[in-house]
Protein backbone atom coordinates (compact mmCIF):
# COMPACT_ATOMS: atom_id res chain seq x y z
CA UNK A 1 0.00 0.00 0.00
CA UNK A 2 1.77 3.68 -1.18
CA UNK A 3 1.56 6.14 1.85
CA UNK A 4 -1.37 8.93 1.21
CA UNK A 5 -1.62 12.07 3.11
CA UNK A 6 -5.28 11.66 4.34
CA UNK A 7 -6.36 14.90 6.36
CA UNK A 8 -5.35 17.60 8.53
CA UNK A 9 -6.76 16.50 12.17
CA UNK A 10 -6.39 20.38 13.73
CA UNK A 11 -4.91 23.13 13.23
CA UNK A 12 -4.19 26.34 16.09
CA UNK A 13 -2.34 29.17 17.03
CA UNK A 14 -2.13 28.79 20.54
CA UNK A 15 -1.10 31.01 23.07
CA UNK A 16 2.30 31.33 25.14
CA UNK A 17 1.25 28.44 27.65
CA UNK A 18 3.29 25.63 28.05
CA UNK A 19 0.30 23.46 28.08
CA UNK A 20 -1.95 23.18 25.02
CA UNK A 21 -5.04 20.76 24.67
CA UNK A 22 -5.95 20.49 20.73
CA UNK A 23 -9.68 19.74 19.75
CA UNK A 24 -9.82 16.80 17.22
CA UNK A 25 -11.64 18.60 14.38
CA UNK A 26 -11.23 15.71 11.99
CA UNK A 27 -11.62 12.31 13.38
CA UNK A 28 -8.36 9.92 12.73
CA UNK A 29 -8.65 6.32 12.35
CA UNK A 30 -7.13 3.80 14.29
CA UNK A 31 -3.97 2.29 12.38
CA UNK A 32 -2.73 5.81 10.36
CA UNK A 33 0.25 7.37 11.56
CA UNK A 34 -0.81 11.14 13.30
CA UNK A 35 2.16 13.65 12.70
CA UNK A 36 2.12 16.61 15.33
CA UNK A 37 4.07 19.86 13.85
CA UNK A 38 4.54 22.90 15.93
CA UNK A 39 6.59 25.53 15.60
CA UNK A 40 7.32 28.91 18.24
CA UNK A 41 9.72 30.85 18.83
CA UNK A 42 12.18 30.71 22.26
CA UNK A 43 13.76 27.89 21.58
CA UNK A 44 11.11 26.06 24.04
CA UNK A 45 10.55 22.37 23.02
CA UNK A 46 7.89 19.49 23.67
CA UNK A 47 8.18 17.14 26.42
CA UNK A 48 4.72 15.07 26.10
CA UNK A 49 2.25 14.47 23.44
CA UNK A 50 -1.12 12.44 25.03
CA UNK A 51 -4.35 11.88 23.82
CA UNK A 52 -7.73 11.42 25.66
CA UNK A 53 -7.92 7.93 24.48
CA UNK A 54 -4.12 6.72 25.67
CA UNK A 55 -2.89 6.23 22.25
CA UNK A 56 1.41 6.18 22.48
CA UNK A 57 3.13 9.54 21.05
CA UNK A 58 6.78 9.72 20.03
CA UNK A 59 8.48 12.75 19.96
CA UNK A 60 10.32 12.76 17.22
CA UNK A 61 12.68 15.89 17.06
CA UNK A 62 12.51 18.03 19.68
CA UNK A 63 13.59 21.52 19.19
CA UNK A 64 15.47 22.79 16.61
CA UNK A 65 16.54 26.46 15.07
CA UNK A 66 17.98 29.34 17.18
CA UNK A 67 14.76 31.55 16.10
CA UNK A 68 11.79 29.45 15.36
CA UNK A 69 12.01 26.10 17.46
CA UNK A 70 10.50 23.45 15.26
CA UNK A 71 9.26 20.21 16.90
CA UNK A 72 7.38 17.25 15.67
CA UNK A 73 5.60 14.33 17.24
CA UNK A 74 4.35 10.83 15.93
CA UNK A 75 1.55 8.53 16.99
CA UNK A 76 0.44 5.48 15.25
CA UNK A 77 -2.70 5.20 16.50
CA UNK A 78 -4.10 2.07 18.01
CA UNK A 79 -7.63 3.65 19.59
CA UNK A 80 -9.62 5.99 16.92
CA UNK A 81 -9.65 9.67 17.80
CA UNK A 82 -13.08 11.51 17.44
CA UNK A 83 -14.20 15.36 17.36
CA UNK A 84 -15.02 14.92 21.43
CA UNK A 85 -11.17 13.78 21.83
CA UNK A 86 -8.15 16.51 22.72
CA UNK A 87 -4.59 15.85 22.14
CA UNK A 88 -2.41 17.74 24.92
CA UNK A 89 0.68 18.85 24.28
CA UNK A 90 3.14 20.12 27.04
CA UNK A 91 6.70 22.74 26.64
CA UNK A 92 9.42 23.45 28.40
CA UNK A 93 9.05 26.98 28.62
CA UNK A 94 6.58 29.58 27.33
CA UNK A 95 7.16 30.98 24.52
CA UNK A 96 5.92 34.20 22.54
CA UNK A 97 4.03 32.37 19.79
CA UNK A 98 3.05 29.31 18.40
CA UNK A 99 1.18 27.48 15.86
CA UNK A 100 0.20 23.47 15.83
CA UNK A 101 -0.77 21.18 12.89
CA UNK A 102 -1.83 17.59 12.98
CA UNK A 103 -1.88 15.62 10.18
CA UNK A 104 -2.94 11.85 9.27
CA UNK A 105 -1.39 9.48 6.94
CA UNK A 106 -2.39 6.05 5.66
CA UNK A 107 -0.42 3.14 4.44
CA UNK A 108 2.63 3.82 6.88
CA UNK A 109 3.94 0.61 8.14
CA UNK A 110 6.12 0.87 11.37
CA UNK A 111 9.37 -1.70 11.45
CA UNK A 112 11.20 -1.40 14.84
CA UNK A 113 14.92 -2.51 15.35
Amino acid sequence: MAISYVKQVHQSTPTSATTFNLAVTNSPSAGNLIILHGRGGGGSIITGVTDTKGNSWNIDVAGTGSNATINIASCLLTSTLTTSDTISVTYNAAAGSRTMAVYEFSGIDLISS
